[in-house]
């Protein structure tokens, strides 16, 4: 590990990580010096706002639409990219099914144990959810619009999809489930689904789907408990001998050869 980063962890230590993300988890996989400056330090490092401007406006519009507020005023003064996406995405057979949640936010406590002392920790888990939806046969689906870029190669590994069921069943157990009126819900009648939009004229609207089932939540718990732990050690922090994400905000910080 860079000088830099080995002096991060010494000022602070990855056990003072407290709060864990699905993006976090992405960012310890994909490449550990990029967690440490990120997560554990919490590096603030400039980024180009254009990357993000369209999924941000097309996620707010289709917000808006979830509480059934007019979205004409916006989109008359709209950039034609934004508008193509929205009406796309608007168009899709999801936004037809019942909303149970839009932009809904999560923090629930996942429980750690170590195997050798037994001592018993409790691990936060947030994220932000898109939509949550329950179609016409009943199931509950888990929506994320992706604008411009497609979903994950494998998206049942990915760790968004892994996070996001894990997270919904786990509230469905609690009395928070109430609000989202899904206190009966099951693994097997929870999928997620990736909406995936282009803002040019000719490109259709694409899905992909994720199935779920008891058996692949209790292994995303060990596999969530497994990689949590081992993301507090120090010593587990290995690089890769080339960067693996030429869009790292972190590339000119830590002088890591590119790919």
């Amino acid at each position: 590990m860079s000088d830099l980063a080995t002096e991060i962890l010494k000022t602070y230590p990855a056990a003072t990580f407290s709060r864990t993300s699905a993006d976090a988890l992405k960012s310890w996989s994909r490449c550990k010096r990029q967690f440490v400056y990120k997560y554990v330090a919490k590096l603030k490092w400039p980024s180009d706002v254009r990357h993000f401007s369209l999924g941000r406006e097309v996620h707010k519009l289709l917000d808006y639409q979830s509480r059934n507020l007019s979205c004409h005023k916006i989109l008359a003064s709209a950039d034609e990219k934004v508008r193509r996406s929205y009406e796309k995405l608007a168009s899709h057979r999801s936004t037809q099914w019942e909303i149970l949640g839009s932009e809904w936010e999560f923090n629930i406590p996942l429980l750690l144990k170590n195997e050798h002392s037994g001592r018993e920790k409790i691990e936060w888990l947030n994220g932000r959810i898109d939509r949550i939806a329950r179609d016409k046969n009943g199931k509950v689906w888990i929506i994320d619009w992706k604008t411009g870029m497609g979903a994950p190669k494998n998206p049942y590994e990915d760790w968004q999809t892994r996070v996001y069921l894990f997270a919904l069943i786990e509230v469905a157990k609690s009395v928070s489930a109430q609000d989202l009126a899904i206190s009966d819900l099951t693994p097997e009648n929870l999928g997620f689904i990736y909406v995936i939009v282009k803002g040019d004229a000719y490109s259709p609207v694409e899905e992909v789907q994720v199935h779920y089932s008891s058996a692949q939540h209790e292994a995303t718990r060990q596999i969530l408990i497994s990689t949590i732990e081992q993301l507090r050690q120090e010593e587990t922090y290995q690089l890769p001998d080339k960067c693996p994400d030429k869009y790292c905000l972190y590339r000119s910080l830590c002088g890591m050869p590119q790919p």
